[in-house]
């Protein structure tokens, strides 16, 4: 049971690291389309 609650937190720690991940990368996308919109 111990090391299913590990696992579970460690999944969850896992899942919050790859969303900031994907929002990091989602936010620099955005910015170079603006910044490819402000250009054009």
């Amino acid at each position: 049971m111990v090391k299913f609650n590990a696992h579970s937190n460690y999944s969850i720690a896992n899942t919050k690291c790859n969303i900031n991940d994907f929002l990091e990368e989602l936010s620099n996308l955005t910015t170079e389309v603006i910044n490819a919109i402000g250009e054009s």
